[in-house]
């Protein structure tokens, strides 16, 4: 085994410094001691913990391009990369396959892409996280119409104004099951850009050409900033069954964020989603944000989230978090410093709150202490559900030391 290190050291060095262009290599390692208090089962004890990762690029971070005639063949390979990482006592390779991009250039920013193969998916309004959630899937939405090609290809042009026309098959020819549908999708990718203003983009797709019934879905978004300061956003997705010529699914989501003179931030969000236009269910969620940013190092951030309005019948307590979050970030020197943190929130229909306070602190170089308590876990994506600080979770109290290079 630690020939084996030895070896990858030794290609990490000589293939960094053949194929990249920046730093040939990166080692990172962290190293950590706990000692732990569940005021639940009064269970305390150590834990010890150390990882450690080495890298290195095969090609330059950025791309290895090659292709500059009126019209050419153009190949683009990025973010291929090799590394070691371990435990305490277990060592692994892993990496990053990277990508390899492979078109034909025609004048007029005009392109053949054949590689890689386009994707046939639509999510431009996805529901936004709830406020101090512990987990939340960022793709969370009612209506993203999704296709799954095997291959194909893409004819497109680049710049303010930008298109791409699909198409791609749901089997290979070379498939050894004979029962494959052989079944093509379409689809269309496009884009506009209103020079500092607004980007418009949307995307259709079709398909499968050959089955019993054919899907369409459509979405756009439009993001916008028509004052200094201040970011709009709204999209939508549709989703219909062509057999029937009904819209299966419709969502749409708003956004707006705005900076005031670098003292406070607002931010307000609505979600609207029908996963079926034949049911009654639909949901309507909303959220409200405010921060503090006129305090240098200090992190305040206050937020409302209403779920589920047009739930029948209504709910009752209605589903209501609140939350917030605060740290200060008190300066020693310049590489020291001390920082307590507090952030919690209180979901009104469960009656369920979470709280977490503590203290970091990085007195030498290198070097970070961590005190923390944590009591009670908000719920996630539903909002409902959670478990309530006090009788139900009295509460960990952990104080870390992590050495990090």
């Amino acid at each position: 085994m630690k020939k084996a290190i030895v070896l990858l050291l030794a290609l990490a060095l000589i293939g960094g410094a053949v194929f990249a262009q920046d730093a040939a290599y990166t080692l990172t390692g962290e190293a950590s001691l706990t000692w732990g208090y569940d005021l639940n089962s009064e269970n305390h004890g150590f834990t010890n913990a150390a990882t450690a990762s080495l890298e290195f690029p095969l090609v330059a971070a950025d791309s290895a391009t090659a292709g500059e005639e009126a019209i050419t063949g153009y190949i683009a390979i990025e973010d291929f990369e090799l590394g070691v990482s371990g435990t305490d006592d277990e060592f692994a390779l892993d990496g990053s396959t990277g990508s390899v991009t492979a078109k034909i250039l025609f004048p007029s920013a005009l392109y053949l892409q054949i590689a890689s193969a386009p994707d046939f998916e639509i999510n431009n309004a996805k529901s936004f996280a709830p406020w101090v959630a512990d987990e939340f899937d960022d793709d969370n939405g009612l209506v993203a119409p999704d296709l799954s090609p095997n291959g194909g290809f893409s004819f497109g042009m680049d710049g303010d104004f930008s298109f791409a026309v699909k198409v791609a098959s749901s089997n290979a020819h070379d498939a050894s099951d004979d029962e494959q549908a052989n079944e093509y999708m379409v689809g269309m990718d496009f884009g506009y850009k209103l020079g500092e203003i607004a980007n418009i983009s949307g995307s259709l797709l079709y398909g499968n050409l050959g089955a019993d019934a054919n899907d369409f879905g459509f979405g756009a978004k439009v993001t916008s900033t028509p004052i200094e300061a201040l970011d709009l956003a709204v999209g939508f997705d549709l989703d219909m069954a062509m057999a029937t010529a009904t819209t299966t699914g419709f969502d749409a989501m708003f956004t707006a964020d705005y900076a005031l003179a670098d003292l406070v931030s607002f931010g307000a969000g609505a979600y609207y989603g029908k996963a079926d236009a034949s049911a009654d269910a639909s949901r309507l969620d909303a959220k409200a944000r405010m921060g503090l940013l006129a305090v240098e190092n200090l992190t305040f951030e206050a937020g409302v989230d209403l779920w589920d309005l047009l739930a029948d019948p209504a709910n009752n307590p209605m589903l209501v978090l609140i939350g917030g979050k605060a740290s200060y970030k008190a300066m020693l020197s310049d590489a020291t410093y001390i920082k307590p943190y507090a952030e919690g929130g209180y979901e009104l229909n469960d009656e369920v709150a979470a709280l977490s306070v503590g203290l970091e602190a990085v007195l030498f170089p290198m070097v970070t202490f961590t005190v923390d308590y944590t009591a009670g876990e908000l719920a996630t994506d539903d909002v409902t559900g959670g478990t309530n600080m006090g009788d139900d979770d009295k509460g960990v109290f952990t104080f870390v030391t992590t050495i990090a290079y």
